[in-house]
């Protein structure tokens, strides 16, 4: 089996390992499209470099796109795309885009008048909010979704704006997944100082003031020893440098593992806005792997892989009480005789969402289209 995936973020080595897993598991020759260069959040002119580590399994096919950095109107150089396209028979094809991407549509326009025009193709999704100021949008969107079999989501909200939009196309469940090579338990002995954390971009949708005033109250109160380690960017950095936290600065993904070392709960406090809310939240299981429990706000899809992990600890976004309370309960369950137990419970949970466990569910979903 041949399948072709096409996606800006793969010019990241760490995210063309699911592929390489893949691949390796399922006997699968993949090939990947990847930009040549691109403009991230963290890295301009991030250019694509082949890594041992992450690419001996997979084929891939680095191409220059105009408008890099912009996840919905960048396109691949028409060529260069259309001749992968026709020299090559795959028996499936996967784009993780979104259903309004330019580069959505180009594939799925270029598929027609190849070789490949009978080939399955699905995109993968991950916009979950409703916006009814685009509604304009939606007729580009129904046509760009009929050139796909299948949408993947990694949220069960998605499904909802899909039928909102009057898109009808087959859906299947798309979890995002870690690397069990890189996450690993460590021990569970714990320290006298509670460390709680966060790792992510650091502005007003990831609710970091709700974290910090919860802390700061935790950390007055004087009941229970705490610090606060944050790692990240973004506009709001400036308060990650107050008394007791311990702010690393950027942390590349593929030293993301290190941070869940140096902590004993990892805390997502999201925070729903008009034009975002969380979509998956891949912390969560990149953390519980780790052996460190999460708290969770209730935006998005946090309740939702939560609860599929098994953890009843989600608080309701931007209440710093509610917060501070989930903290000072989870904190005293560590420290109760049947933690272990329950930890043992999380983390066999968890493993649903590992590279392994995925790749798996993905293969039998487009092998059941061929």
């Amino acid at each position: 089996m041949k399948i072709l995936v096409i996606g800006h973020s793969l010019v990241v080595d760490s995210n063309r390992k699911f592929w390489s897993v893949l691949a390796k598991d399922q006997q699968v020759d993949v090939h990947l499209v990847v930009p040549s260069e691109w403009n991230s959040n963290l890295v301009n002119a991030l250019k694509f470099c082949k890594q041992s580590a992450t690419d001996q399994e997979l084929t891939i096919h680095p191409i220059p796109v105009y408008f890099k950095g912009s996840g919905s109107f960048y396109f691949y150089k028409i060529l260069q795309l259309y001749k992968i396209l026709e020299n090559e028979k795959y028996d499936a094809i996967i784009v993780t885009q979104e259903t309004w991407s330019l580069s959505a549509f180009q594939l799925g326009f270029l598929k027609k008048i190849t070789k490949n025009a009978k080939t399955p193709a699905h995109l993968s999704l991950c916009q979950n909010i409703i916006k009814p100021q685009l509604k304009f949008a939606q007729p580009f969107e129904r046509l760009i979704t009929s050139f796909y079999d299948t949408l993947f989501y990694c949220d069960s909200a998605i499904c909802s704006v899909l039928d909102w939009k009057k898109i009808r196309n087959r859906t299947a469940y798309w979890p995002f997944s870690f690397d069990s090579d890189i996450y690993k338990r460590s021990s569970d002995k714990l320290t006298k100082t509670l460390k709680i954390g966060y790792l992510g971009r650091i502005s007003e949708e990831k609710g970091l003031r709700s974290l910090i005033a919860a802390f700061e109250e935790l950390r007055d109160e004087n009941k229970i020893p705490v610090q606060l380690v944050i790692a990240g960017n973004g506009p709001l950095k400036d308060l990650a440098k107050g008394k007791d936290i311990e702010y690393l600065g950027v942390l590349p993904h593929n030293q993301a593992h290190l941070f869940y070392q140096k902590i004993n709960i990892f805390i997502l406090p999201s925070l729903t806005m008009p034009f975002w809310k969380e979509q998956f939240g891949r912390v969560i299981v990149e953390s519980v792997a780790s052996g460190v429990p999460v708290i969770g706000s209730s935006s998005g899809a946090i309740p939702e892989v939560l609860s599929k992990i098994g953890l009843k600890t989600v608080f309701e976004e931007g209440n710093k009480s509610a917060l501070k309370k989930a903290i000072i309960e989870l904190w005293a369950e560590m420290n109760s005789d049947r933690w272990g137990e329950e930890m043992d419970h999380y983390f066999t949970n968890n493993m649903q969402f590992s590279h392994k466990a995925v790749a798996e569910r993905i293969y039998n979903e487009i092998t059941n289209q061929r």
